[in-house]
């Protein structure tokens, strides 16, 4: 009876195991299902986002042209995907919101799209250098590398756009050498060249423009007057502005060393509005060379928002 019981209890305990380890490898087979969901979902969702940019990308590729977006998902890969378009407030920004959609994952990113100069001042210098308070607008690049057919677009080289800038300025009479520079220079929606012709030059002068203008200054200035600018100014060379109180809204660039310094009222700041102005300025003026589509394109600002 003894022998009986034992070999009772050994089948008890048998059975209990094999009870724990069926559990156990029920729970196994569970999580990993689970982690497996997981993973296909977190798949999905980077396949959802990846087709909302390349909605983004599709919609900057089409931008001046089509700013409507497609009327229906375009298929991509695994999924779909579908933009809207909306211009904005003085014309020549745009914002996009895509979104991407693969199954029940949806992701979507909203951006603003403008033409390059997006920025408060850019230079090639590598060591910008401030003096005294003045500083250029957050953000601003130095140690960076552009040309002009990347800033005003066009239809030819850079030489080439170089080249029309300074015809459409000796056309409409605002093309100066730097020893025949008037005193204000006042500009007004006008594209004016300034060659430099002096060695060291100074221009003592005041500068000041109610309405955006394109002031290409082609060779090293340093500016002591004051200055009051709306637009965007490229100086091809050198610059360093000095003056008692300047103050610009739109954006500068600098292909050369930048110094900035001024008063405590020197400001260097962005503005959109402006820097479209002088796009369609340029357009204005010969549209065959500067039709809106070779105006190039960036990325202003990014988010990504709920689908």
């Amino acid at each position: 009876m003894k022998r009986n019981d034992k070999r009772g209890s050994i089948l008890g305990l048998v059975l209990i195991v094999l009870v724990v380890f069926s559990l156990m490898g029920y729970g196994l087979l569970n999580q990993s299902a689970m982690d497996r969901i997981e993973v296909v979902k977190n798949i999905k969702s980077n396949q959802a986002f990846w087709l909302a940019e390349a909605g983004l990308q599709r919609a900057i590729f089409n931008l001046p042209d089509d700013t409507s977006g497609p009327a229906a998902d375009q298929p991509l890969g695994s999924g779909v995907y579908v933009y809207t378009v909306s211009e904005l407030a003085g014309g020549h920004r745009w914002e996009v919101v895509s979104r991407g959609t693969v199954l029940d994952a949806k992701r979507s990113i909203k951006a603003t799209i403008a033409h390059q100069g997006h920025k408060s001042f850019k230079t090639t210098d590598p060591e910008m250098k401030f003096n005294g308070t003045a500083r250029p607008q957050e953000p601003y690049d130095a140690n960076v590398a552009f040309d002009l057919k990347s800033i005003f677009g066009g239809t030819g080289t850079a030489e080439d756009v170089k080249a029309k800038l300074l015809e459409i300025a000796i056309a409409n009479g605002t093309y100066y050498e730097s020893n025949a520079m008037p005193n204000p220079l006042v500009l007004n929606n006008t594209i004016t060249y300034v060659k430099v012709v002096t060695a060291n030059w100074n221009y003592n002068g005041n500068i000041n423009n109610p309405v955006s203008c394109l002031l290409f200054v082609d060779g090293d200035i340093k500016m002591n007057g004051n200055i009051d600018f709306n637009g965007i100014m490229y100086v091809d060379g050198d610059m360093d502005m000095g003056g008692a109180s300047a103050t610009t809204n739109g954006t500068m660039l600098v292909d050369g060393q930048s110094t900035i310094g001024g008063g405590a009222g020197a400001r260097i700041d962005y503005d959109a509005e402006n820097i479209a102005d002088v796009y369609r300025l340029l357009n204005s003026k010969d549209p065959t060379f500067f039709p809106n589509d070779s105006f190039p394109l960036a990325i202003e600002s990014w988010e990504e928002i709920g689908s």
